[in-house]
């Protein structure tokens, strides 16, 4: 395109373009934002806009939509919704001032990891932007939710380059961020999902570290150079990338969180998934979850944090017992839950309000919600400071509602605030006399405008004259043609329509010179009086936060303890000794879903010795699946802090649960349903450990009986010696009941079962002892199978078992590790010392080496 035929406001527009090529482009015309060319046609159809076409200096008309500019951020919203960046180019100066074409900048570029706006982000939900940093063996991990300020980092050094990206996808699936930051790195598949940002190696040395520096507050650059993360590049690149997206300072950024992985318990992916923590399967949403059964909070904020908490168990046991001792303090007073749960139905989320304070995008209204919130904060505070709880006591000290910001806002703001605030008086009267004054004198005005038109039609005798007012002419007096010989002598003519002249005397031209200037003073100083508030109120964002963290904590502690009273939970008891004792537990995301069903309650003992490994058999739909989910979710439960479904439960701390559950593919990288299977297994295998609680669902089905059975075994077999893992084991493998004389730390249990003549019923309980009949033929017939084929299939099912007993009569022997044959764990021990064979040393920076060095313990301590 040949820009020199352009007109020159759209080589404006296209100069714009040029720096802002990835996003579209919202320009500013008058009371509208129009986009042109390719964005216009983008634009169009995904917003579902009027194409039109601009005559802008070539043969064919331009492209062209627009949208209004006071309904902008529906807008945009719904294009960040589908993955758009979009970049706000707005008008500079007043166009009646300009000389020639009109000032225009782009003052944001708004992307789905960078959009703050409340109204249309998910409540419960945090919008994450995730920076990556990836060099040899070392990953940096960085992300911020931009519409809080919540910033976090952890950094890893790893083994292998396959353990790192088992981490990094961790991390992301944990986060599901809406945007990502990365350096150039091909392995990383899995983030292709999200807009994707590329970091050159060369693009990483340019960034300007005193730009970032003078756009963070001090208390943030405090932290950072305190824990010595000026060098981390994935802090770097997400510092660049918003300050360059967002053209504002950071204020609302005041701290980092050195987040360390290894602190919570982990719950990888398929675990998160196959478990229902945070999503049901079925729903792919909150509902039939976890996080639904325990989610009764009032804000959001608290809604927010509830889910990190699910999603990041502790693994402290201080920790959970603390929040233990909050939920048994709510619990003892039920008229101190119900005032607490009115007064934080009654807060806004402060949390977010402060990203859009240190981008100075808030309204009156925002400011008296605000100062509602902080009272009823206040009010808070003195129901804690109260409790005969000393526990609330303690947390009442850390509530602070801003006596000073209350005062400020309550002594400037009207408290019926506009929402259209450009044009309206919203300063308190008394707060500034000359503010007042100028007001008073655009009002007086306007009457004197109103009187002037009623004396006018009195002394010309004209019913039909007009004062009115544009923005091109001033004031002027409209009179209509048929009035023409009424009009007197010093009425001076201003303009000429088709049916009416419009005319101004001094006495009008006096007055329209102090009204305009009165109006625009007063919205002038207005302004200025409301942009001190806000800068006043961006140095108060530190306190406005650690408001909001403690009312978010107060409200998901009220959750537990909410969800404990209406689902009947108990407190367990917290043990490091490596036994797990449930009696009478319930599955809480089918209990929570089916409260008119009678639950069947199973108890549950597992430890290090003669519980280790539990072999579960029975028919399918008998329960297996189930029970095993419920004692991982108990587990989770009481490592969140909260209270379970069951009559007593002992819970000890697990440092990861590892699942292996249901049937699935993944094609898109040519595996099978039995290769993944076996992938996750491997994965089980290798990073397992003594803390850990496995659960293993019908291990080998994928494959044929022969080699299924014989992984099973081996499996069972190494994990009582050597991994030492708490494991409940599913399987349709009868044969594995064997292993129960041999390692005194295996028992076996199945689902009780009924039969009565050609129909069976399934009783949820779970006994000791073992089943060779799958009932499959029975399951069938529940099904719905033709009678035919399950006649057939019984007589061939004899035969089949008869030949089976015949020649397959499983006797062996304990597995012993031969001396002169290396074992399964001595295979491991190899793999641990290649790794370290690999190891290049002059890769490593000093702060990496130490890192690795202590990674190298740790993996060494494991072994043992």
């Amino acid at each position: 395109m040949k820009t020199e035929k352009l007109t020159p406001m759209m080589q404006q527009y296209v100069a714009t373009k040029e720096k802002y090529k990835e996003a579209l482009l919202f320009y500013r015309l008058g009371d509208f934002y129009e986009m042109f060319f390719d964005d216009a046609l983008i634009a169009s159809k995904e917003l579902d806009l009027a194409l039109t076409g601009r005559g802008g200096g070539l043969d064919e008309k331009i492209p062209m939509c627009g949208i209004p500019h006071h309904v902008v951020n529906q807008y945009i919203s719904k294009l960040i919704a589908k993955g758009y960046k979009v970049a706000v180019c707005d008008q500079m100066e007043d166009p009646k001032l300009a000389k020639g074409i009109v000032k225009r900048q782009v003052t944001r570029v708004i992307t789905p990891g960078t959009f703050t706006d409340e109204e249309y982000l998910k409540n419960d939900e945090n919008n994450y932007l995730l920076s990556i940093y990836i060099k040899n063996l070392s990953i940096y991990i960085s992300y911020v939710d931009y519409s809080t300020g919540e910033l976090s980092v952890t950094d890893k050094v790893f083994l292998n380059k396959k353990e790192l990206l088992k981490f990094a996808e961790l991390e992301f699936e944990k986060l599901n961020p809406e945007e990502v930051i990365v350096n150039e790195n091909e392995d990383l598949n899995f983030i292709k999902y999200r807009l994707v940002n590329y970091y050159s190696e060369d693009k990483i040395r340019e960034i300007n570290l005193n730009k970032i520096k003078d756009n963070l507050n001090e208390n943030l650059k405090k932290d950072l150079k305190k824990n010595d993360l000026f060098e981390n590049k994935s802090i770097l690149m997400l510092f660049d990338y918003l300050i360059n997206m967002s053209m504002r300072k950071l204020n609302h950024i005041n701290s980092i969180q050195l987040f360390k992985a290894y602190d919570y318990l982990i719950l990888d992916e398929s675990s998160l998934r196959n478990l229902e923590v945070i999503k049901g399967l079925n729903t792919n949403s909150k509902k039939g979850s976890l996080l639904e059964a325990l989610d009764y909070t009032n804000t959001s904020m608290g809604a927010r944090l509830l889910k990190k908490w699910v999603s990041e168990p502790l693994i402290s046991r201080e920790k959970i017992i603390k929040r233990q001792d909050f939920i048994d303090a709510f619990i003892n007073d039920f008229i101190f839950m119900d005032k607490t749960k009115e007064i934080l139905k009654s807060l806004i989320d402060i949390e977010r309000l402060c990203g859009k304070i240190s981008l100075k995008n808030v309204n009156p209204r925002n400011f008296i919600s605000l100062k509602e919130s902080l009272i009823k904060s206040k009010e808070l505070k003195v129901l804690f400071e109260n409790s005969g709880e000393k526990i609330f006591n303690d947390l009442a000290k850390f509530i602070d509602p801003i006596d000073e910001l209350i005062e400020k806002i309550e002594n400037i703001i009207v408290d019926e605030a506009p929402l259209k605030f450009e044009e309206t008086k919203f300063i308190k009267d008394g707060y500034n006399e000359e503010l007042d004054k100028l007001f008073k004198l655009s009002n007086n005005g306007r009457q004197f405008l109103l009187d002037l038109e009623e004396k006018e039609k009195a002394r010309t005798g004209i019913s039909k004259l007009r004062v009115k007012y544009n923005k091109i002419l001033g004031y002027f007096i409209e009179v209509t043609k048929s009035y023409i010989d009424n009009v007197p002598d010093y009425y001076i003519r201003k303009q000429t329509l088709v049916g009416s002249e419009r005319y101004f005397t001094v006495e009008l031209k006096e007055m329209e010179s102090k009204i305009l200037s009165a109006h625009d003073d007063a919205l002038s100083l207005q302004a200025k009086i409301f942009d001190e508030l806000k800068n006043f109120t961006i140095g108060k964002i530190f306190e406005l936060q650690n408001l909001s963290l403690v009312i978010a904590m107060v409200d998901s502690l009220y959750s537990l303890a909410k969800s404990a009273v209406e689902n009947k939970y108990k407190r367990p008891k917290i043990n490091e000794v490596g036994k797990i004792e449930i009696k009478g537990g319930r599955h809480p995301i089918v209990e929570y879903n089916n409260r008119s069903d009678v639950f069947i309650e199973n108890d549950t003992l597992l430890d290090q010795e003669n519980n280790m490994l539990h072999i579960i058999t029975g028919p399918n739909m008998a329960g297996k699946s189930t029970y095993m989910r419920q004692v991982a979710l108990i587990v989770i439960m009481a490592q969140i802090g909260s209270f379970v479904p069951c009559e007593f439960a002992e819970i000890s701390i697990v440092d990861r649960i590892w699942t292996r559950i249901g049937a699935s593919d993944n094609l898109a990288k040519g595996d099978s349903t039995f290769m993944v299977e076996m992938k996750e297994v491997a994965n089980i295998v290798n990073y397992a450990s003594s803390k850990s609680l496995v659960i293993l669902d019908e291990v080998g089905r994928g494959t044929s009986t022969y080699d299924g059975l014989s992984i099973a075994w081996a499996l069972i077999e190494f994990i009582v010696n050597n991994i030492g893992a708490k494991t409940l084991f599913a399987t349709h493998y009868h044969e594995l009941s064997k292993l129960e004389k041999q390692y005194k730390e295996i028992s076996n249990l199945t689902m009780e079962v009924e039969k009565e003549k050609d129909n069976i019923i399934f009783l949820r309980k779970v006994i000791p002892g073992w089943t060779d009949n799958s009932y499959g033929i029975d399951v069938a017939r529940l099904a719905g199978i033709d009678e035919e084929i399950l006649n057939r299939a019984q007589e061939i099912l004899k035969v089949i078992t008869q030949k089976e007993n015949d020649k397959f009569n499983v006797n062996i022997k304990k597995h012993q590790k031969a001396v002169s044959q290396k074992s399964i764990f001595d295979i491991r021990k190899d793999s641990f010392l290649e790794k370290l064979q690999n190891i290049n040393p002059d890769d490593f920076s000093p702060k990496e080496a130490i890192n690795l060095l202590y990674e190298i313990v740790k993996d060494s301590k494991e072994l043992k």
